[in-house]
Formats: structure tokens, sequence, C-alpha cells
């Protein structure tokens, strides 16, 4: 193989690095899940997250755990898709397609998916506390709706990130078109 230019071979380096931590990310996302909401402990640590849980209790049994866990799906099937973009996009940086049409389409897919995460989580964690407060007694349920600094994080990244992609299309479309003039 002749040698790479050396900013391309930073390229190619930084997108093994990069599909390395997609990959991880994708595997945690696929389990953690189901892992958190199989161990009552962990369920136990979930809910302490959740600052009002202090003066509440929670019933932890089978149809909560499911419940739980179905709760989280949504957000992490999102966060899988947004992953997979991640990998596929910097496998084709790492073929040195860094303006091409498909690089473009995975930005702006993570981008949106990124969008889609800070909209999914802030409903994913509704439904966890109205999991774990189902079995409450009357009086001792909870319905909390709430949007985190990662929710606006989420938001904002993926705004800007569909910005970008946008302009790599706009860009690309402007260097074809004066290509071609001249």
């Amino acid at each position: 193989m002749p040698s790479l230019p050396v900013p391309l071979a930073r390229v190619r380096r930084l997108s093994r690095w990069m599909r390395g931590l997609a990959a991880f990310g994708i595997a945690t996302l696929g389990v953690t899940p189901f892992l958190l909401w199989a161990s009552p402990e962990w369920i136990r640590l979930l809910a302490n997250g959740y600052g009002h849980f202090a003066q509440h209790p929670i019933t932890i049994n089978p149809v909560v755990q499911v419940l739980g866990a179905l709760a989280m799906l949504p957000p992490s099937a999102i966060g899988i898709y947004a992953l997979a973009q991640v990998w596929q996009l910097f496998g084709e940086y790492a073929r040195g397609e860094v303006f091409g049409a498909r690089a473009c389409r995975r930005l702006r897919r993570m981008a949106l998916a990124l969008i889609a995460v800070a909209v999914a989580q802030p409903l994913s964690r509704t439904l966890t506390v109205l999991a774990l407060t189902l079995y409450n007694p009357p009086g001792q349920k909870v319905l909390a709706i709430g949007i985190s600094w990662h929710d606006y994080t989420f938001l904002l990244v993926g705004g800007v990130l569909l910005a970008v992609a946008w302009v790599m299309v706009e860009a690309t479309r402007l260097a074809q078109e004066h290509a071609e003039f001249v």
C-alpha cells in the first residue's frame, strides 16, 4: 500500500478509533436496558438519580421491570441508530470520502437521531417514573415530566450537526458546479 498523505493518514487513524467507540456504544446501549432492569439494586440506584423519589416508595416486581426496560428502549434504539451512522460515517472518512454524498447523508441522519434522542429521553424518564410508582398506594404515585441539560445538549449538538451536513451538501454542489463551469 503506498504511503498516504499525512492528513488522510490521520483521518484514517481517527476513523478507526471513532468506529471502535461507536461499536462499543452500540453494544453497551443494546444491553443496558435489560441489565439495568434485571437488578433491583440497579433500579434503586436509577430511582435515586431522580430526586423526586426521596419521599416516595417504589415498587419493584417483574411487571415494573419489564415496563421500565420498555420505557428505555426508544432512546436506546435511537442511540444505536445514531452510533451506526457514526460507524458508517467514519467508514466513509477512512476511505477518503470526506465530502461524498453518503458521508453527508450519514452526518444528517446522525444529527436527526440526536434530535430524536432529545425528544425521546424526557418521555422515557416520564414512563420510567410511572412504572416505578405504578403499584404504589393512592397518593404515592408519581408523574414527573422534566427536561434536563442533557436533553438540551443533544438538541443543540444535533442542530449544529444538521447545519454542518447541509453546509457540506451545498459546498459539494457548488464545487461540482464550479468544476463543470471551468
